[in-house]
Formats: structure tokens, sequence, C-alpha cells
């Protein structure tokens, strides 16, 4: 599944939130998984799904990469690897307009909306219209697993 592509007279938008909330009934269904077609390891699109306690087993979140999660009360989170073995996360919601981020890249977190690109390594704004950086969420791992706190 790609983000961020419209056809027709669908709003990015709109495939943006359908997606997240097909992704998220998928997930409840049957458990968080990483994205399949995804391209390469230092590249993760959204992958959704509440996992608890853990926001996302750490060998979903590759190196220079990320995983899009749902934290336990539903809230998108994204999870990120800027270094080896340095796990860190954020909100998922952009600050510009709201929109969630889909994909984690080369250190860079990106919103498909407007195209804000912010950095893995401290959330903060690289380009784009949005006018702060992505809000921190303390992690640790425990288990194998990034968990909050």
């Amino acid at each position: 599944m790609e983000f961020g592509t419209v056809t027709g007279q669908v709003s990015r938008r709109t495939v943006v939130l359908g997606s997240l909330s097909a992704g998220l009934l998928t997930a409840c269904g049957s458990g968080a998984t990483a994205n399949p077609s995804s391209p390469g390891p230092a590249s993760v699109a959204a992958s959704q799904g509440p996992v608890s306690p853990g926001l996302v087993p750490t060998s979903q979140v590759p190196l220079g990469g990320g995983a899009v999660v749902s934290d336990a009360q539903g809230n998108p989170v994204v999870v990120v690897q800027p270094a080896a073995g340095q796990y860190l996360a954020y909100s998922a919601v952009c600050p510009h307009a709201g929109c969630p981020v889909s994909e984690v890249s080369q250190n860079q977190i990106i919103c498909p909306c407007h195209g804000s690109v912010f950095s893995s390594t401290d959330g903060s704004v690289l380009g784009g219209p949005a006018p702060s950086g992505l809000t921190p969420i303390p992690v640790k791992v425990s288990g194998g697993e990034v968990v909050a706190g």
C-alpha cells in the first residue's frame, strides 16, 4: 500500500485516513505486521495497529527507518531507530494540519499531506509548512519491544 497517492476525484487526506482506518481494523483482527511491500531496510511505510503493552517489536523498526503504530489509547505514534540500538518515538500527528505522518526514510519522517519533513533524531522540522516539530514520547526497550515509558 502506498500512502500519498491520489487517483480520480478522491483527496489525498481521504486516501490516507481511509488507509489508516483499514490498517487499524486489519491489525485488530490479525495482529500488527510490517508492510511487506516496503522499499528497503532504511525505509518503512506506515504499519498500523495497537500493540499492547509494547508499541512495536524492535525487529520491525529498521535502522534509519521506523514504523507508525498506535499506543494503548489509539493515538498514532512513529517509532524510529536513527542509530543502531537507539529507539525514539514521537506523536505521528503533523503539527501543520493534523495529518498522520506515513513514512520514515533515511532518518527523515515524512508527512504526505503537505510535504513537511522531520528529523528522526529529535523530531525537529527539516522542511515544509509545519510550524513546529513532532512531540517526543518517552520510550524504552524491554523484552525485544519498544514500550512507552
